[in-house]
């Protein structure tokens, strides 16, 4: 084994994590990357877009090939595979591609997102809340809307956002991947994104996770690409799949017991979306700002981004509108929430 043998470490036979990190917000944030092993290796899921971590991806690879079979060459890794759109999970395709001829493969839907700076850019909502009323002047829509773009391409460059120019396979999402002789089936399960798949190996029962499930922390789920709704049937589904023994995610330690934990996502999720229904029903007939609910659940924020606290709220707040739930209502210039008497109890 070689000097760079730190970058990797086998989780199960044959599959291999490489973790890379990076500080942001005065705090460290790591992305898992799953190298496949043998004949038509894979690579599931790329991390961040850095040269150095292009670098350092690239050594684990080579140690992965001379770990599987020291006489096999170090390019039987030749395929990648994102699990979705998001920028930590798809910014070091590109070094993969142009430095070392990995293939990239994705799904339609993918691939619309990883190759194109403006389609990627439509796809998250910067720094404006959905439920904020737009101003009426005319200048202060544009100062927002100069904002979020500035907001956006400074988000991009300090993270180091990278996208394919090259050619990408595209793949059915009802594709069956053989590595090492032995069958992955992609899985789509939309909901933290909308062209979120998993891996799923029957036989050893083992899935590739990305972000639909994390060991110790709750996936973020906010708006314009997560769905509430699909993202516990996505989890629903998950709970079904034969012999499930083992989710490798995308970020942390392995999940081994699966169930249980998949259960307390889908009862953590359902209880945020009561406690939110509660706290509207309890303002009564006057409403609720979406100020007063953030504060409600975050009194003292602390030093996390604003959006991502907004995230699950603006998400849960669509889906109780979208399930009748709730109503709203527009006084001068804020958006008040309503619980509907019909949806009582909850």
């Amino acid at each position: 084994m070689n000097r760079f043998s730190q970058h990797v470490k086998e989780v199960s036979s044959g599959i291999f994590v490489h973790t890379q990190t990076i500080g942001f917000q005065r705090k460290n944030f790591s992305v898992n990357i799953y190298l496949l092993a043998g004949e038509g290796g894979l690579v599931f899921d790329a991390g961040y877009g850095g040269k150095k971590h292009g670098r350092e991806l690239g050594r684990a690879i080579r140690v992965v090939s001379g770990l599987k079979n020291s006489s096999q060459k170090a390019d039987q890794i030749t395929r990648a595979l994102p699990s979705h759109g998001h920028w930590d999970h798809f910014s070091g395709l590109k070094y993969l591609q142009d430095h070392l001829g990995i293939e990239i493969c994705a799904t339609r839907k993918q691939a619309e997102t990883i190759c194109s700076k403006q389609v990627y850019k439509q796809t998250f909502r910067g720094t404006r809340n959905p439920f904020h009323i737009k101003p009426k002047s005319r200048f202060k829509q544009v100062c927002h809307q100069i904002k979020d773009q500035l907001s956006k391409e400074l988000f991009m460059a300090l993270l180091n956002v990278r996208f394919v120019s090259g050619p990408v396979t595209i793949l059915n999402e009802d594709s069956v991947l053989t590595v090492d002789r032995q069958p992955w089936q992609i899985l789509p399960l939309p909901g933290h994104a909308d062209d979120d798949i998993v891996l799923y190996n029957r036989d050893r029962g083992i899935v590739l996770g990305g972000d639909m499930i994390l060991n110790s922390v709750t996936t973020w789920l906010g708006p314009p690409r997560s769905n509430l709704a699909d993202y516990t049937a996505g989890l629903e589904h998950l709970k079904t799949l034969p012999r499930l023994r083992l989710i490798l995610p995308g970020h942390g330690r392995p999940i081994r017991d699966p169930i249980p934990r998949i259960q307390s996502a889908i009862d953590h999720r359902n209880q945020r979306t009561q406690d939110l229904f509660r706290v509207i029903a309890d303002a009564g007939n006057q409403g609720i700002g979406f100020e007063t609910v953030f504060q409600h659940f975050y009194p003292a924020p602390k030093a996390v981004p604003r959006y991502i606290l907004e995230g699950w709220i603006c998400l849960t707040l669509d889906h109780l509108i979208e399930t009748g739930k709730i109503r709203i209502s527009k006084k001068e210039r804020e958006v008040r929430f309503h619980a509907n008497d019909s949806a009582l109890p909850f």
